[in-house]
């Protein structure tokens, strides 16, 4: 059915894209052309606002304790909702909870499936109505979240997720039954609210974009792109949406197994980064995604909103979504020792220095520190320069290149140095759609031996 769907919107798709892009670029240029900022990691976003006091971040009610929960079990107006799968609600849930385990939804990939999701919500007995209370196994809870997102793009006014969820009620001494709930079916009374959610076309506007940030609540192997033999490289596309970050939302979450205060949290994302003195913006917005799977990633998008986050999007297709789609690009970490057998493949000749044919390969420090030093093949692009001489670069050393199927390696001076995260997105943005960011630099391929050039 997934398929299909996508295979009916596909016409409209290409077009999409381009409106969404363009308007979006049209804003930053506007914003950029108005303020006199160039475009980089330390300009301040919007533009408009630098002069500006910043608002005081405004946090949400959206989380239940189990002594409020107590007090309310049996109060007019409040839903309790267990979403986790039906063998765990039926082997013991909170009393009146009904079941909607959240990974039995609809899978909500545009705005149009909103509907959809909103007609099953309203057949499994909730209406949007009053104060609705939704809970997993944990506090950190893919379940959880999910229904959180579920309900408040479907329009509900009142959402709040359990904190420590099922599992610390019950160890709390919270009640519990086992009788199955069968609430009868009704409408769903709410109007979607559709900018909670982001739809593959408009993730790929925005990559990239100052005032947009995307998170990737995957594991941070699976962020940078496994490979488990250098030799071959990776067995498909992997890796991560261009200028994405890693962050794992279990930071939240104490020894107790209950949320850190809202503020905390605010805090801990305020240090997030490609490195640490370049955080991201708390004004800007926030696409959150994870693997694919129903829920994966979503408890990102409700505990951002706690923590006073005021821009936030879910990505429901996730990872799965966006790489198998082989017009989209990907971008992956390249190790030392398989960039070393890369090189190594396309320098025939001893001390051989000239530019690498199966990839495009850049150096984007500065040209001085490429003269000094440098990695065999690789040709001198200081990063800066690269959104406007790519393209002739790649007609200087690589015209027959396929940029559909070519990949293109860039690195700069080591790890503290993101010189080639801003590469990566500018490349994906040329076309390129398999891309790979050495991120060790010089710094790694001197300590896996590997050849300087001068």
């Amino acid at each position: 059915m997934r398929r299909e769907r996508k295979g009916k919107r596909g016409a409209a798709r290409t077009e999409r894209r381009g409106h969404l892009r363009a308007a979006l670029a049209a804003t930053v240029l506007l914003a950029v052309v108005l303020s006199g900022l160039s475009r980089d990691a330390d300009a301040v976003w919007p533009p408009w606002a630098k002069d500006k006091d910043v608002p005081d971040p405004v946090y949400p009610n959206v989380t239940c304790s189990t002594d409020w929960l107590k007090n309310h079990l049996t109060s007019r107006g409040v839903v309790v909702v267990d979403a986790r799968v039906p063998d765990l609600y039926s082997n013991g849930h909170i009393p009146g909870a009904i079941s909607i385990p959240a990974d039995e939804l609809p899978l909500v990939e545009g705005e149009g499936d909103i509907a959809g999701l909103s007609a099953a919500l309203g057949e499994a007995g909730v209406e949007g109505r009053g104060t609705i209370v939704c809970y997993g196994d944990e506090s950190c809870s893919d379940a959880a979240g999910l229904m959180f997102w579920a309900l408040k793009v479907s329009g509900a006014g009142k959402v709040m997720v359990l904190d420590g969820g099922y599992g610390y009620w019950a160890s709390t001494g919270g009640d519990v039954e086992t009788a199955v709930r069968t609430p009868s079916s009704t409408t769903w009374s709410a109007a979607p609210v559709t900018e909670f959610l982001a739809s593959c076309e408009y993730v790929e506007s925005i990559y990239g974009v100052q005032g947009f940030e995307i998170i990737d609540t995957r594991s941070h192997d699976d962020w940078e792109g496994p490979v488990d033999d250098p030799a071959t490289g990776p067995a498909g596309r992997v890796g991560h949406i261009p200028h994405s970050l890693q962050f794992d939302f279990s930071e939240f979450v104490g020894n107790d197994g209950l949320l850190f205060p809202a503020d905390e949290c605010r805090e801990i994302v305020s240090v997030l980064g490609p490195r640490r003195s370049s955080p991201v913006n708390l004004q800007d917005e926030f696409i959150i995604h994870g693997d694919g799977n129903p829920g994966n990633g979503a408890e990102g998008y409700y505990l951002l909103r706690r923590a006073g986050i005021a821009r936030v999007k879910y990505f429901p297709a996730g990872w799965s979504g966006w790489s198998s789609d082989g017009n989209l690009p990907v971008v992956r970490f390249i190790g030392g020792e398989e960039l070393k057998i890369l090189v190594e493949r396309e320098q025939r000749w001893p001390w051989s220095d000239s530019p690498t044919e199966a990839f495009a390969f850049l150096d984007v420090r500065h040209q001085s520190d490429h003269a000094k030093g440098h990695i065999p093949g690789s040709v001198a692009l200081t990063s800066r320069l690269l959104a406007d001489s790519l393209d002739v670069y790649m007609d200087r050393y690589w015209p027959e290149a396929d940029r559909t199927t070519m990949p293109i390696v860039s690195y700069c001076y080591g790890p503290t140095c993101i010189r080639s995260r801003y590469t990566s997105t500018e490349a994906a943005r040329a076309g390129f759609r398999e891309i790979q960011r050495f991120y060790g630099g010089m710094v790694e391929w001197r300590r896996v031996s590997g050849r300087i050039a001068k």
